[in-house]
C-alpha cells in the first residue's frame, strides 16, 4: 500500500489553486490575510512602503475567494 506524502503548503497557496469557496472564522480569516500579505511582500523583496497596499490586496483577494 502506497502512502501519499502531503507537502506543506500555506493556506494562501492552497486557496490560490482552488475555485472552491472559503469560509473561515475571524481568526482564520485574519491569519489567511496576514499570510497572503506576507507572500506579496516577499515576492517584492520586502521593499518598504507597501505594507498597507499588500494588506488591502490580500483582503480583496480573500473577499473575492469567499464570494
Amino acid at each position: 500500500m502506497a502512502i501519499k506524502k502531503q507537502s506543506k503548503v500555506s493556506k494562501a497557496q492552497q486557496f490560490e489553486t482552488t475555485n472552491e469557496k472559503i469560509i473561515l472564522d475571524k481568526s482564520e480569516r485574519d491569519i489567511w490575510i496576514q499570510e497572503a500579505a506576507f507572500f506579496m511582500a516577499e515576492a517584492r523583496g520586502f521593499i518598504p512602503g507597501y505594507e498597507d497596499k499588500d494588506w488591502e490586496l490580500a483582503e480583496k483577494k480573500y473577499e473575492d475567494l469567499a464570494a
